[in-house]
């Protein structure tokens, strides 16, 4: 169940590092981007990550770093107009 994936995805586009847990459909992404810390959705599983999160701010400064860089590539608008635009090419294709 994905209550907050926005809250999350606009935290990245600001350079905010997450911590989601694993349930969460951005989880995927983030752990590939390094964006964040990914954990179990338990009380244990985010302590530590958030523990982990706050005790290493330069850390948390790369990671918050390296997702907004992946959600620019990924979440902007020029980005998200490149996808519509090539999914447009591929019908007209397709048609002909």
């Amino acid at each position: 169940n994905e209550n907050f994936g926005n809250a999350a995805a606009e935290a990245l586009c600001f350079g905010t590092p997450v911590v989601l847990s694993n349930g969460v459909g951005l989880a995927a992404a983030t752990s590939a981007a390094g964006a964040g810390w990914i954990c179990d959705a338990s009380v244990d599983g985010i302590r530590a990550a958030v523990d982990t999160a706050f005790n290493d701010p330069q850390e948390a400064k790369m990671r918050g770093k390296r997702g907004q860089d992946w959600a620019e590539r990924t979440l902007s608008w020029q980005a998200s107009a490149l996808k519509t635009m090539a999914i447009y090419q591929s019908f007209a294709k397709a048609r002909m």
